[in-house]
């Protein structure tokens, strides 16, 4: 009887584990994913109120540095959609921070960048958007 009730725990509790474990976003394979080559390089934002201006720098492997929304993770890596909508792929620390994917989307105009944080921001042309000038 105990042997049955411990066994019938340890099932529950193996079930329980891979159901969380599945609900973690996974990093991208970026070799299936659209990379706009306008992105890479190096960007500075201009519409700051920080004394700071803050740099984006978008590689051609895939990572983005710079993109520091939410504070902490290990790993970000970028791909993109249409030539209009950004991906962030941040891959967490664990328990506290989970792996997420965050969404902008933006638009290239010679050497400036806009990003708004929805389709429709970026359909009416918001001006709650970040703006960046590219760094040569």
């Amino acid at each position: 009887m105990k042997y049955l009730r411990l066994l019938s725990w340890l099932l529950c509790c193996t079930v329980l584990m891979f159901s969380l474990a599945s609900c973690e976003e996974q990093e991208p394979d970026l070799t299936k994913k659209e990379m706009d080559t306008r992105l890479l390089g190096t960007w500075k934002q201009i519409n700051s109120n920080i004394s700071e201006n803050k740099k984006l720098i978008f590689m051609s492997n895939g990572d983005i540095i710079g993109y520091d929304f939410p504070p902490g993770g290990k790993k970000r890596v970028f791909y993109t959609e249409n030539n209009c909508h950004l991906f962030v792929f941040v891959k967490g620390l664990g328990i506290k921070l989970s792996n997420w994917t965050y969404e902008h989307y933006y638009k290239i105009d010679g050497n400036k960048l806009t990003l708004w944080y929805s389709l429709y921001g970026m359909n009416s042309n918001s001006s709650d958007c970040l703006i960046y000038q590219k760094e040569k």
